[in-house]
């Protein structure tokens, strides 16, 4: 769930379009790249590597 971003009203969704898909500013893209590297290590586990982080 950290992983995302998460949009609670209209400004946010806007913002998510303006900032990060049109302009590229993605302030999440290390973390997320960092979680994709924990769940190709831990192939074919990988849907218990997720189900463990949302326990979390």
């Amino acid at each position: 769930m950290d992983n995302y971003y998460k949009a609670f009203n209209k400004d946010d969704i806007l913002n998510f379009i303006d900032n990060v898909v049109i302009k590229g500013i993605d302030p999440m893209k290390n973390q997320r790249d960092q979680f994709l590297k924990e769940l190709r290590l831990n192939y074919p586990n990988v849907a218990q590597i997720i189900v463990e982080h949302i326990i979390k």
